[in-house]
């Protein structure tokens, strides 16, 4: 009867995963509920999800990852690369499958999708093409890269977890790489050959530019003594291409120069005005270690003792600001903020900002502590007002971050140190260099994901404690168990597939990985190449956009169908599994 109930919760946890209609965190939650309410675990059992080495590690990698995109390094990596692409479209492909691919072996692939999404939807456009032939490639990419080391994907440190707490070893960091290399590399190819004919054209550049690319500002950068634009042209630098940004003027003392503009070499404290998104001129200013009039002022006594933020405003209709200039309004002096840029609808200005007339609907991008910018909230000059959103890279710390990764990898992979305590070293360090503040790391972190897992864990402890893991094994060795441990291996990497493409790869793993060690152990083989077949299938379901993260991620911006997930993953899934059939075994012995 006890059972019987047990196998209820788990029906109905799977039901509600499938349906989507609450959270999966939610689900897993009121799982464990549950559990507990039916003494199916104990409360020390209940909780054992929170401190298990995969949410600890999987939480410690979230950390590590954000330290690599909040240097800057991961953006960094994208412009440049973006700058050596000549042809468009596999040109594009390889970019996207060797940096997003080779990048996701070593940082969250989720995080990874997020950043290169807005790059790849950029360079789209620039060159004319849908970026729906794309997104997908994409994600696919980040997927097999994170199959080639153990922190490439949470779903490896969980299997590996898993294994642990069953007595057997836990996996090494490079220890599938073979494997995983080769389905890198062979899913790579395929991409890059045939994804482009493949998939449809069914997002517009236009409707994403919409989507990721906000008000273009005007603005004003001084050129640096260090910066790297001296003694070059905007032709030679392809500050357009590269930074999706427009030098409207160089203002060279006394001297304005817009008629030769892009073959005039720039030279030290030449000021440009900018016309671009807030998140472009930032990405310019740093890339090129320029100063825009925000680096000016943040060094002031008045805001040095504040937090300073970014504030959008614009101007009302009946604002005493209409017809007036900013330095005619004295409008730091008078708001206690500084006026970075302005978009006027309408009308191009080759002027500083300063001397620009304000009218109605006038957007303001403003700086000041966050004191002055509630200040300005009932202020009746101001139509809206509202905070912006901005990353600020800290590129001074870019080759810091990398060495943090690179001590974590180093340590794991000699088993110096596990990869839990490697990788909360890891974490720690990050915030304690300033790559990343504790409000940082505390952000980005996943806490869906973690709680997912906290709340699942105990369900498979739960289904060990009564058996039905046993029962479940024997009962497939029954039907299985006349045949060879390669068709079993092969038969677990597909049901693993087929299952993680409704639930998520995480209830998948703690579901199937207990009944593949049972199985094994029932046969007197080898656990090991079980788990691996376990571990890719979870990690590499590519057939539909609910089968991974990165997949679900792209799904809305690429404007995409089922079936445009099922055209390109299937041929890769019969791919991987071929592949997965063939090395395990080589790799990992049966005996």
């Amino acid at each position: 009867m006890d059972n019987i109930l047990l196998i209820g919760i788990l029906l109905g946890t799977l039901i509600l995963f499938i349906s989507d209609r609450l959270s999966a965190d939610l689900v897993a939650l009121l799982a464990l509920v549950a559990l507990l309410l039916f003494k199916f675990i104990t409360p020390e059992e209940a909780v054992s999800g929170f401190s298990n080495s995969a949410t600890i590690t999987i939480g410690a990698m979230f950390i590590l990852s954000a330290g690599l995109i909040h240097t800057g390094l991961v953006d960094q990596l994208a412009v440049l690369a973006a700058e050596k692409i000549k042809n468009a479209q596999y040109g594009l492909m390889l970019f996207i499958i060797v940096i997003a691919g080779g990048v996701s072996a070593f940082i969250n692939n989720t995080a990874v999708v997020a950043v290169f999404l807005p790059v790849i939807i950029k360079i789209s456009r620039e060159r004319g093409l849908s970026p729906s032939k794309f997104l997908i490639p994409l994600s696919f990419a980040a997927i097999l890269g994170g199959s080639v080391t153990l922190i490439g994907s949470s779903t490896n440190i969980l299997v590996s977890a898993i294994a642990k707490d069953h007595g057997l070893a836990e996996f090494k960091m490079f220890e599938f790489a073979p494997v995983g290399m080769t389905l890198f590399v062979a899913g790579g190819l395929f991409l890059w050959l045939f994804a482009y004919r493949i998939l449809p054209e069914r997002a517009s550049t236009g409707e994403l530019t919409k989507s990721y690319n906000m008000k273009r500002y005007l603005t004003e950068i001084t050129v640096t003594e260090s910066s790297p634009l001296i003694g070059k042209t905007l032709m030679e630098k392809k500050i357009a291409e590269t930074y999706d940004v427009n030098i409207l003027e160089i203002i060279r003392g006394e001297e304005k120069i817009w008629r030769k503009l892009r073959s005039t070499a720039i030279e030290k404290d030449d000021l440009l005005l900018v016309r671009g998104s807030v998140q472009n001129i930032v990405k310019f200013t740093a890339g090129e270690n320029l100063q825009s009039l925000g680096d000016a002022v943040l060094g002031d006594e008045d805001l040095q003792a504040e937090d300073v933020i970014l504030a959008e405003a614009v101007i009302a209709p009946n604002s005493t600001l209409i017809g007036y200039t900013v330095k005619e309004i004295n409008f730091r002096q008078r708001f206690s903020a500084f006026v970075l840029a302005v978009q006027s609808h309408g009308t191009t200005f080759r002027d500083k900002i300063g001397r620009i007339p304000l009218h109605f609907g006038d957007s303001l991008l403003l700086q000041g502590s966050s004191k002055a910018i509630q200040n300005l909230q009932n202020n009746q000059d101001f139509l809206m007002l509202e905070e912006v959103k901005l990353e600020k890279y800290r590129t001074n710390k870019a080759l810091l971050a990398i060495g943090i990764i690179a001590l974590v990898v180093l340590f794991s992979a000699l088993e110096l140190l596990p990869i839990m305590v490697a990788a909360i070293f890891g974490a720690v360090l990050m915030v304690v260099t300033g790559c990343i503040n504790i409000k940082e790391a505390y952000a980005n972190i996943d806490w869906m994901v973690i709680f997912l897992l906290a709340g699942l864990i105990p369900m498979g402890i739960a289904l060990q404690k009564s058996g039905l893991v046993r029962s479940a094994a024997d009962n497939l060795l029954i039907l299985f168990g006349d045949l060879s441990p390669v068709f079993i291996l092969s038969a677990l990497y597909i049901g693993t597939v087929l299952l993680t493409s409704i639930l998520s790869n995480t209830a998948t793993a703690i579901v199937v990985a207990p009944i593949g060690i049972s199985m094994a152990l029932s046969l007197g083989v080898n656990p090991k190449p079980f788990l691996m077949a376990i571990m890719f299938g979870a990690s590499t379901s590519l057939i539909t956009p609910i089968g991974y993260q990165t997949n679900t991620l792209v799904y809305s911006p690429g404007r995409y169908k089922f079936i445009d997930y099922l055209k390109v993953g299937l041929p890769l899934n019969i791919m991987a599994w071929l592949i997965v059939t063939l090395l395990i075994p080589i790799f990992w012995p049966f005996h």
